[in-house]
């Protein structure tokens, strides 16, 4: 009856050292090429290049793997996300609109109060005498001694 030899034990054909203490070198070259690809198969896998028809293949098939329930919970999730977004668009949408109202009148108020400031530059800039008259007239009703006003009650 035979012995058979197990992988780990010291001896020809398995990398260790034969009978004379000399070491294998074609066994252990050989194990170590073998081990190898399969670590640079494995650096292929991770930082393959691949299609992405080949990539879109592999979600598929992970999708498809998937039970019943599972897809539904994720579709669930992504359509509970997919209002929240619009919701919070739609608020910020509305929050903008606001916003943008305000500065137009604010705008508008700013346009008529430079107008208004201009005027009034040019009339203080202007002979005093004649604001100080311009005023009388149109905020006060005033006329100069022996002047005749005539007030138009048709209309404009």
């Amino acid at each position: 009856m035979a012995v058979k030899k197990s992988p780990h034990a010291r001896g020809k054909g398995y990398g260790g050292a034969n009978r004379q203490g000399q070491r294998n070198i074609k066994t252990s070259a050989v194990r170590s090429s073998t081990a190898r690809p399969a670590k640079s198969a494995k650096k292929s896998r991770m930082f393959s290049t691949s299609s992405p028809k080949k990539r879109q293949a592999t979600i598929i098939d992970t999708i498809g793997s998937m039970s019943f329930t599972t897809k539904i919970i994720i579709s669930i999730a992504v359509a509970v996300t997919a209002v929240i977004c619009l919701v919070s668009l739609t608020k910020s949408q509305l929050t903008i609109n606001e916003k943008q109202k305000v500065l137009d009148d604010l705008d508008t108020q700013i346009a008529q109060q430079q107008l208004e400031n201009d005027e009034l530059k040019d009339r203080i800039n202007g002979d005093l005498d004649q604001y100080i008259e311009a005023y009388a007239r149109e905020n006060l009703d005033m006329v100069k001694p022996g002047e005749r006003v005539y007030i138009n009650t048709v209309g404009d």
